[in-house]
């Protein structure tokens, strides 16, 4: 007869996450990259007849700014097994690692002396997750830091929510709805109200301040980029996004779509 019950590693398979390493000197090359770039080539592939298409500049632009930080940055798939304690970290997997190799070696005393070196490791291991728990419940001025500490005891783990996928034609879509609520107004009167509004009026010093508080903390959005990017590099970044910011110019297309995305986006993150 088997067994009912099965071990939680035979049961459960391995998670495998990938993260983005930043190595060492990447936002410095990102500034030198940023900074030599010629961003009215952008500009220039996206005019046609004097006017710019502002979904293809934004598109452009994002693209490449997106590629360089995938140049200078690195993927790293980390396993993760069911049954993995909290604390393992590097050390202790190099101790395990050492001390399989010196019972393969089938020498008494290098195994005896990987067995000990094991235990300091893990006894320190244990030691420094027990004291990086308990620093999230040194200050009561900082809440966030608390709520992870409580996730950390409770072993709370987020749903995986599935990214969705957003349409192009999305705000359009929805600039046509709730204009179907107003249909009493007539055209004229509408068309009217946009000629009065004052065309919008953005500084490069400003935008650059407005990149400068991008949260890091905060995962990509819809342009892909990541907030560290945003604001590592507003200073290179700023006229670039000042130049896409501004709708109101008569030389330039602006149907709906990536654009207005991606502007929200930003907006949203800032």
């Amino acid at each position: 007869m088997k067994p009912t019950y099965r071990q939680l590693l035979k049961r459960v398979r391995a998670t495998v996450r990938t993260v983005g390493v930043w190595p060492e000197g990447a936002e410095s090359v990102l500034h030198d990259c940023f900074q030599c770039t010629d961003w009215e080539m952008f500009r220039s592939a996206a005019t046609t007849d004097s006017l710019v298409d502002i979904n293809e500049y934004t598109t452009s632009v994002t693209g490449f700014i997106r590629k360089c930080v995938d140049d200078v940055t690195q993927t790293k798939q980390i396993p993760t097994l069911p049954n993995q304690k909290p604390w393992m970290n590097t050390d202790v997997r190099s101790l395990l690692k050492a001390r399989d190799a010196a019972f393969k070696s089938g020498n008494s005393e290098e195994l005896k002396t990987a067995r000990h070196n094991l235990k300091v490791g893990i006894r320190a291991a244990k030691h420094k997750y027990s004291s990086q728990t308990a620093a999230h419940f040194n200050t009561n001025s900082d809440p966030r830091r608390m709520w992870q500490g409580i996730q950390v005891i409770t072993d709370y783990k987020s749903k995986v929510s599935t990214p969705v996928t957003i349409d192009a034609a999305l705000p359009a879509d929805l600039n046509n709805f709730y204009a179907s609520a107003q249909a009493q107004y007539s055209n004229t009167a509408l068309f009217h109200t946009m000629e009065e509004e004052p065309p919008l009026i953005l500084a490069t010093d400003e935008v650059r301040r407005a990149l400068m508080r991008v949260s890091t903390r905060t995962a990509a959005g819809l342009d892909g980029i990541p907030g560290r990017v945003l604001k590592a590099c507003a200073s290179q970044l700023a006229s670039a996004f000042t130049d896409i910011f501004i709708p109101d110019n008569p030389h330039r297309t602006q149907p709906p779509g990536q654009h207005q995305l991606i502007c929200e986006d930003v907006v949203y993150r800032l």
